[in-house]
């Protein structure tokens, strides 16, 4: 006699699709495939052109980071030919009277051992 609409469980699925659906039924699939291209095209962005634009900037960031410590080194270097200290705030260093008096006869037998091996 009259359907029913348990039997048709998909009738409410299609009532409330929008028409624009009900126009082409390809739809979903063209949809679909949109965005797999988006996606495959995303994820070469993500692989190819990415990494590369990181490559470059740790090349520059590479070349900057050398100037700096060459200039520090530099710096470093003028410092301690002025003050012989790398430090410009502390007094040059003094020996400890105590280390070498217990150094002394050590440093003897060294100078004795490189005026032989001179000689």
């Amino acid at each position: 006699m009259s359907s029913r609409p348990e039997k048709r469980p998909d009738a409410a699925i299609r009532a409330e699709m929008p028409a624009s659906v009900w126009s082409n039924p390809a739809a979903p699939i063209i949809l679909g495939i949109i965005v797999t291209i988006f996606l495959f095209f995303l994820i070469i962005l993500l692989m190819g052109i990415m990494p590369f634009d990181a490559f470059k900037g740790d090349a520059k960031e590479t070349k900057r980071v050398d100037a700096a410590v060459s200039m520090e080194e530099e710096q470093a270097m003028n410092r301690i030919n002025t003050t012989r200290s790398l430090y410009p705030d502390e007094p040059p260093v003094q020996p400890d009277p105590i280390l070498s008096k217990i150094d002394a006869p050590f440093q003897a037998e060294e100078n004795k051992e490189e005026e032989q091996m001179d000689s």
